[in-house]
């Protein structure tokens, strides 16, 4: 086997609503780079659609969605990738739990992972009992398994723990051609690691020179060996109030699956199989302390984008990969990112450049590249980013429009967003929200 991950960001250049960085990781036969997922979908995939094309549109979300067209085009494809790999959803808390990775393991991964280590650990280590993502099933012969549960905390594959997030409750649909009832969907922490100390933290004025100018501090490195299962520090992030709302029953404006199956049957012809789709949504407090602990827009985004990747793969575990992701910020370097990532893994520099900076790390790949998005794993991730990301707007601007009727919503990009900040200040005022909770500093 081998895993072919995709990752990509929607929401990186607004000042209201959240970033959003989202990977879908699909199981590959035989060499990762031999898998052309174009050819093996084109039944069920096009990334340019004729008007009367039945196939799913798969592509960059900027493509896919816009406005005036509404949310239909990106939510069939987000919803039949959602289905393929098992994920149930009724409302969108639902979806939030599965899609942050709260309700289990990355079942498959760990279960393959382990296979692969289980001839080199030695006679009295185990390993993980066979799961499908995101099934109601899988979870109960996980709890059930009391041998692997028990050593959890302390075994290799407790690396591949997921996001956790706080979801209210779900149930009004509403019309997405107008600002409605919309779902809460706000993310805890970018993964089980939490973020590094301000510099001004007392606690931190021992740490050498090198470890403060690390993009994860120490504390981070060795909660990513113990395989936490939860944020450090739970209370660090406080709750948008504009997630108190009513949220929604879904899908909300596509509820086509006709292509779900046709798609399972092209994967088992090919060999392939959508293992996880995972996805952090950081709201503009988070996204503000984690830009002034780095001083630095780019290391920040770095810092959300590698806290997911390492909850979905790790280098340890011996299992050939791709990674492909867009370029973060138009950094060209990763080098030092991906070793502090991975736990002072050996990083191989094979090019770096503008147009592709590709690493060897193990028995993986990772590129980073503009226009990622020709990489259909990637063009599924930058359209469940962007999917997650219009939801949120939703809630937000039905938060605003509740307190000041008929005032016109926002996407939150730079002008648009300063208009918007204007005609909500005096009730910002009363009603006593923060700007750092409300608008992203860079």
């Amino acid at each position: 086997m081998a895993l072919l991950i995709g990752m990509d960001e929607a929401g990186l250049g607004p000042n209201l609503g959240p970033f959003v960085v989202a990977a879908t990781v699909w199981d590959v036969p035989s060499q990762v780079s031999g898998f052309d997922f174009w050819a093996a979908f084109k039944t069920i995939l096009t990334r340019s659609p004729s008007s009367c094309d039945p196939r799913l549109h798969v592509a960059d979300s900027k493509q896919v969605f816009q406005p005036g067209r509404g949310i239909g085009a990106l939510e069939r494809g987000v919803w039949s990738a959602l289905r393929l790999c098992d994920m149930q959803a009724v409302t969108f808390r639902d979806l939030c739990a599965a899609i942050s990775g709260s309700a289990a393991l990355s079942g498959p991964l760990a279960t393959r992972l382990e296979g692969e280590k289980a001839g080199v650990r030695g006679a009295d280590e185990r390993t993980a009992p066979a799961l499908d993502v995101g099934s109601e099933g899988s979870l109960n012969r996980l709890s059930q398994d009391a041998s692997w549960r028990d050593e959890s905390t302390s075994h290799p594959s407790s690396l591949l723990k997921n996001t956790w997030s706080t979801i209210s409750s779900c149930s009004n649909p509403v019309d997405f051609g107008h600002v409605g009832n919309v779902p809460h969907v706000f993310q805890r922490a970018a993964s089980p690691l939490p973020a590094k100390p301000g510099r001004g933290d007392k606690a931190e004025t021992s740490r050498s020179a090198r470890v403060e100018r690390s993009l994860f501090d120490a504390e981070e490195l060795v909660a990513a060996r113990a395989g936490l299962s939860e944020p450090l520090h739970r209370d660090a992030v406080d709750e948008p109030p504009w997630y108190n709302a009513n949220s929604l029953a879904l899908p909300v404006a596509s509820s086509d699956e006709s292509l779900v199956e046709p798609w399972r049957l092209a994967c088992e012809r090919v060999g392939a199989r959508l293992i996880a789709i995972r996805a952090d949504v950081v709201e503009p407090n988070r996204f503000n302390r984690l830009v002034r602990q780095y001083d630095n827009k780019a290391a920040a985004t770095s810092h959300i984008a590698m806290n997911l990747l390492r909850g979905i793969w790790h280098p340890d575990g011996g299992v050939e990969a791709l990674v492909v992701a867009d370029k973060h910020g138009g950094r060209n370097r990763y080098k030092p990112l991906l070793s502090e990532a991975f736990d002072g893994a050996n990083v191989i520099t094979v090019e770096e450049g503008a147009e592709r900076s590709t690493y060897r790390v193990g028995k993986g790949e990772l590129r980073f590249q503009p226009r990622a998005e020709e990489h259909g794993p990637v063009a599924l991730a930058s359209m469940t980013a962007k999917y997650l990301r219009e939801l949120a707007m939703h809630q937000f601007n039905a938060y605003w429009r509740e307190h000041i009727p008929g005032i016109k919503p926002t996407q939150g990009y730079p002008l648009d967003a300063k208009r918007f900040r204007a005609e909500i200040a005096e009730i910002q005022r009363q009603l006593e929200i923060t700007d750092d909770v409300l608008w992203r500093e860079r």
